[in-house]
């Protein structure tokens, strides 16, 4: 509830005139991965793309740069390791986790789900059961 609130303030922010170098800042972001990082959006990470080796390091990364309470996630799923990782992260920092409207967090997204200190969805969450040959 409250990120929506946030969401809807954030929205109407972007919305207000402004300058074209403030709107440019506002649109900048920073790829850690394929978690991004968008100065008009300071509390939020959003992970987007499949989950690959190497992007517990670069959550990490971004944590560290950044004061983040929000997980925006949008992702196919991928690498159940990292995102085993991930959700540990998420988890130690008790960080909010929101699925958008219009958007799926799949497989092994849904350890990044799950691990949300609270836990919003709006679009589609999917698991399945995970095996070894």
């Amino acid at each position: 509830m409250l990120f929506r609130f946030v969401f809807v303030i954030a929205v109407y922010c972007l919305s207000l005139p402004s300058t074209a170098d403030e709107k440019r800042e506002q649109f900048s972001f920073v790829k850690y991965g394929n978690v991004l990082y968008f100065h008009g959006s300071p509390q939020n990470l959003y992970i987007f793309g499949a989950i690959e080796s190497d992007d517990s390091f670069e959550l990490r990364k971004a944590l560290r740069s950044h004061d983040i309470r929000n997980i925006v996630l949008a992702s196919p799923g991928g690498n159940v390791w990292e995102g085993l990782q991930m959700a540990g992260t998420i988890f130690d920092k008790k960080l909010l986790t929101y699925i958008p409207q219009n958007s799926s967090c799949l497989s092994a997204c849904s350890f990044l789900f799950f691990a949300g200190g609270q836990r919003i969805a709006d679009g589609e969450l999917a698991v399945h059961q995970a095996y070894s040959a």
